[in-house]
């Protein structure tokens, strides 16, 4: 008798198994990488509202610096012509209008410690005393999240790699406007 009531266990305690695997993979896949502004959790570090935006965002790594500029309405590369951009940059614009970090680390610990004092990556978002910048220390040990604080300012941040690498994709890869074909004066079609 005692081995048919283990039998019949057995299938109910599978059914609670695959459930319960079941609800593990939708929090890893679903729930723990939901990005940031889907995120209740997440804390803002600033937010600039787009109508008062500053004109002038600068991005650094090591030696290489890239500036965008606003002129009238749309946005250009700094030097080189000044190239305008594509659609392709308001998504990672508008997250530095509003960069948000996972949680909040420290608002004691020394810089050092999480390679902040000697940055890998700045932002500036504008010029003088309005301006506002971000320095990227190290990555978390996870390799998900990268360390982060605002210059002069002692609260150290974990903001997600998804939104720092769409930061850095600016640096790397500006996204530039294709280029359109000049018209050609008194041009007529032969043949």
């Amino acid at each position: 008798m005692e081995a048919s009531a283990i039998m019949r266990a057995n299938p109910l305690t599978i059914g609670l198994a695959v459930a319960f695997a079941g609800l593990g993979a939708f929090y890893q896949f679903f729930e723990k990488n939901r990005p940031p502004s889907e995120n209740p959790d997440s804390l803002s570090i600033w937010r600039i509202e787009e109508a008062r935006a500053p004109a002038i965002l600068s991005l650094e790594a090591g030696d290489k610096k890239i500036v965008f500029e606003r002129k009238a309405k749309e946005w250009h590369l700094r030097g080189k012509g000044d190239l305008p951009l594509d659609s392709r940059w308001e998504p990672s614009y508008s997250g530095l209008l509003k960069p948000s970090a996972e949680r909040k680390v420290s608002d004691t610990a020394p810089f050092k410690d999480y390679g902040l004092d000697s940055p890998s990556f700045r932002i500036t978002l504008g010029t003088g005393q309005e301006a506002k910048s971000l320095i990227l220390g190290e990555k978390n040990p996870a390799g998900e999240a990268y360390y982060a604080a605002e210059p002069g300012k002692r609260t150290i941040y974990l903001v997600s790699s998804w939104q720092v690498d769409g930061w850095k994709g600016l640096l790397d890869k500006p996204p530039l406007a294709s280029p359109t074909p000049k018209k050609q004066k008194n041009s007529k079609l032969k043949g």
